[in-house]
């Protein structure tokens, strides 16, 4: 039996398909199993956003269907108003309270993210009331970030095209500052720099609204719908002090990073950072049923006295409904016993380098970053201006991954992944591969010409094929000429070197060599391709690591890409810097010692 459309266009969401190019039969999905799903139709489609970012366990998971049924014979549903509980909805607040950092022990659940980012508002508000307080109300948002569909959580979307109906329905004061966004305002300036300047705008918005007026601070850690903007580290330690300074409330919005989507439990752990309310859902089930939850801190959650009679924030029907939060611990379980959180880091660093060789280079492509499962790839024009691809051309990536056997995530001018967090090595690479190929092909129509956009290229006389094979020069005579230019470190010499302060070994192979073979302790991974805009400080993918002023010691298997590397980075300025003679080949038959490749680039 398949659906009809005629049933499917009784679905409002069929108002927003935003698919033309396949009918909405092509688009019934029938099954899953861990990153794979099947259309109706029989497509298999590796579902590389996990649904919205929330299958983090994976699909098909036996432990969450069995935990539902025997939940749901027990006690299928009793509210939690009027001071009643059930046992899944007190064993999961408990185990939250275990799970989440410092002490954020209390928790209202809830059915959606929306509502728990409702449920955070509702509780800073109530928290002033408590306190004596009452003009504080405003909550200060970010530009880009995205906390839901209901009337209160578009009051603080950063998303104008979203907002912009319900805008006379409104508060007023609900400002909305800038995020830092690396790659679109770092400029020739450092990471650190960038958050101070987008921290000191934080708290003069917070000045200008008076801080007496001013509830709480409401933020995504990574700004999913803003296009995966991840602001450096120590943004959050910086909004946490303005928060403390100023008697704001900080609400970390962990509706999507939350659950070990960034390679963390909860991103905010990046940072150090305690949150004083966290709204989370998707990841909580993992989208099995529906729940989400907002947690406070002890300090905010004693507030309310437990005598109290005068009921403050107002719990809906389904709040801590015993299903969905036995369907939550079936989720954690899994989580825990799979290691999940530390494999989300593991494939994530490997999903971003593998993204970053295969593409990083290309001339649509303006940065490739990540933080755990969360990659994406920024395209610009082909032109070389940084400009932003247009959105159109973006979203034809769905398409092209579709077509290659992939469901991606493109809007905007960013291309975002998201896949399970069971995601396992295979299937990395070929999603790398579905991903790479679906960005060349569109790559190839823009500088051709075709898809809609201008041609951005020079003139290129026509060769005739044979004389293509004409070379000036091989790539020996290039290796030899590099190796008289630069200074080659012996073998005993380098080993000497190594461990030193103030020394640098850079290893340039390829990362699958060096998930083979290992690499010298202490190295830092620079994948050859990339060298050049690595060390480039006007380069957008500039590594600070290469203005250190350090000694670099340069090395690959054996001697031809090293020398290579070498000799270009000494052109470029780079001092000192210097080849090792005979590779990591030499090294390894010497019986130095060899790390196995760890999860990060060595910082």
């Amino acid at each position: 039996m398949t659906t009809t459309a005629d049933a499917i266009r009784h679905l409002w969401t069929h108002k927003t398909q935003d698919h033309p190019w396949l009918s909405d039969e092509e688009l019934v999905i029938d099954r899953a199993e861990g990153v794979w799903v099947w259309t109706e139709r029989g497509k298999k489609l590796m579902d590389a956003f996990a649904g919205l970012a929330v299958v983090n366990v994976g699909h098909g998971r036996r432990e969450i269907a069995e935990a539902v049924a025997e939940q749901t014979v027990r006690l299928a549903y009793y509210p939690t108003t009027r001071q009643f509980s059930n046992r899944p909805a007190a064993e999961l607040a408990a185990r939250l309270a275990a799970l989440t950092p410092g002490d954020l022990d209390v928790s209202m659940f809830a059915v959606s993210g929306s509502e728990a980012n409702e449920r955070s508002m509702q509780i800073a508000r109530h928290y002033w009331l408590t306190r004596g307080k009452p003009d504080k109300h405003k909550v200060i948002s970010l530009e880009g970030g995205y906390h839901g569909a209901t009337m209160g959580t578009f009051a603080v979307c950063g998303l104008p095209q979203l907002a912009a109906p319900y805008a006379a329905l409104q508060v007023p004061g609900f400002t909305k500052v800038k995020a830092p966004y690396p790659f679109r305002d770092r400029g020739a300036g450092t990471d650190e720099e960038l958050v101070a300047r987008r921290a000191r705008e934080l708290r003069e918005a917070i000045l200008r609204e008076k801080p007496d007026t001013v509830s709480a601070v409401l933020l995504e850690p990574v700004l999913s719908s803003g296009g995966f903007i991840m602001p450096p580290i120590g943004w959050l330690v910086a909004v946490r002090a303005i928060c403390d300074e100023l008697d704001v409330l900080m609400i970390a919005d962990e509706v999507i990073t939350g659950f070990g989507r960034t390679g963390r439990w909860f991103a905010c752990e990046h940072d150090g950072v305690v949150p004083d309310l966290m709204s989370v859902a998707k990841g909580i089930t993992s989208g099995y049923v529906p729940l989400s939850a907002s947690i406070a801190r002890r300090r905010i959650a004693d507030a309310f006295p437990d005598g109290a009679t005068q009921e403050n924030v107002h719990p809906n029907t389904y709040a801590a409904h015993p299903v969905a939060c036995a369907a939550a611990l079936a989720n954690l379980r899994i989580m825990e016993q799979d290691r999940l959180v530390e494999n989300a880091a593991a494939m994530g660093a490997r999903l971003l380098e593998g993204l970053e060789r295969a593409v990083g280079t290309r001339r649509i492509v303006g940065e490739v970053r990540g933080r755990g499962l969360m990659v994406c790839a920024e395209l610009v024009e082909p032109d070389g201006s940084g400009r932003p691809l247009d959105s159109a051309q973006v979203s034809t990536l769905d398409r092209k991954a579709w077509e290659r056997g992939a469901i991606v995530y493109a809007r905007g001018s960013v291309v975002r992944l998201a896949p399970p967090l069971c995601i396992v090595r295979e299937e990395v690479d070929a999603l790398v591969d579905i991903v790479a190929a679906s960005i060349e092909a569109l790559e190839a129509e823009l500088t051709a010409g075709r898809g809609g956009a201008p041609v951005r290229q020079s003139h290129v006389p026509e060769v005739h094929p044979e004389a293509r094979m004409k070379l000036t020069k091989g790539f020996r005579q290039m290796v030899d000429e590099a190796k008289a230019r630069i200074t080659t470190l012996g073998l005993e010499e380098a080993r000497a070197r190594h461990g030193k302060a103030g020394v640098v070994f850079v290893d340039l192979r390829d990362v699958r060599e060096l998930e083979r073979d290992g690499l010298i302790p202490g190295a830092y991974h620079c994948p050859r391709g990339l060298l050049e805009f690595w060390i480039d400080p006007e380069s957008p993918y500039h590594k600070e690591i290469f203005a250190s002023g350090q000694e670099f010691i340069f090395y690959c298997n054996g001697a031809w890409r090293s020398a290579l590397a070498t000799d270009v980075a000494q052109q470029m300025g780079l001092a000192p810097v210097y080849e090792m003679g005979g590779g990591f080949t030499a090294w390894k038959d010497a019986g130095y010692p060899v790390a196995e490749r760890t999860k990060k680039k060595p910082a």
